[in-house]
């Protein structure tokens, strides 16, 4: 399935400023007060936000995105960024080579929701699957059955769906929040300790911090929340 970055949302780390976790709320967190380590608070967090957000594959705060996809051959097409609020529109264009082609993905091309397709919401509203079902078909991909032929007909699909949605939180949620705090809380202790802050992973704290049980704790608490927002393969 193709994918092309979306050309209206921005990301947490691209922003500048701290958009998961505000910088009051980490310091309550951390117990910092006075404003002494503002500046390099709201680095850590920035970097804390562009782990979380690496190690997910996901961004969090609400935005719209446009992204283009190779049709699947399936009833189901998985949009990257959940949950999903709401769609503006998909067209499906067997030209569209994601937005690439002469004339991609003219309006007759729209699809109509609730008749071509409908987004997997349980209530009615919001897709914590970011799942969208195609209605009465599949999302078409390179093979597609002529209508009197037994054999397949090669044609180029790919890019073939653009979808512009909107995902992500209006409020992230709080161990969301928790996990930003420990990561800073684990940057902060390897700054006081002359350590590089960039560059890291979560493994490089693991071996760092194998003998602390408060920064293995921290470690293992943002551990199972990242894993817990990673966005699945498929």
């Amino acid at each position: 399935m193709g994918y092309s970055p979306s050309t209206t949302a921005m990301s947490a780390v691209s922003s500048g400023s701290l958009t998961y976790a505000a910088l009051s709320y980490i310091k309550t967190q951390l117990g910092i007060s006075g404003s002494g380590e503002d500046t390099k608070l709201t680095q850590m967090g920035l970097q804390a936000e562009e782990i979380f957000e690496r190690e997910t594959g996901r961004s969090f705060v609400a935005a719209t995105y446009t992204h283009y996809f190779d049709g699947n051959g399936e009833f189901d097409l998985v949009l990257r960024q959940y949950p999903v609020n709401s769609i503006t529109s998909i067209h499906e264009d067997a030209d569209g080579r994601y937005g690439a082609s002469a004339d991609p993905f003219p309006s007759s091309t729209l699809l109509t929701k609730g008749e071509d397709y409908a987004l997997d919401a349980l209530d009615g509203s919001t897709s914590f699957s970011g799942i969208v079902h195609r209605i009465g078909a599949r999302w078409p991909n390179k093979r597609i059955a002529g209508r009197t032929e037994v054999s397949h007909l090669e044609m180029n699909r790919r890019g073939n769906i653009k979808v512009i949605y909107n995902a992500g939180y209006s409020t992230i949620p709080v161990d969301i929040k928790m996990a930003i705090c420990n990561i800073v809380a684990m940057t902060r202790k390897s700054a006081a300790g002359g350590m590089p802050i960039s560059g890291f992973s979560l493994d490089y704290f693991n071996v760092q911090y194998a003998n602390s049980s408060e920064a293995m704790a921290r470690l293992d608490s943002a551990t199972r929340i990242i894993n817990r927002y990673k966005r699945p393969s498929f």
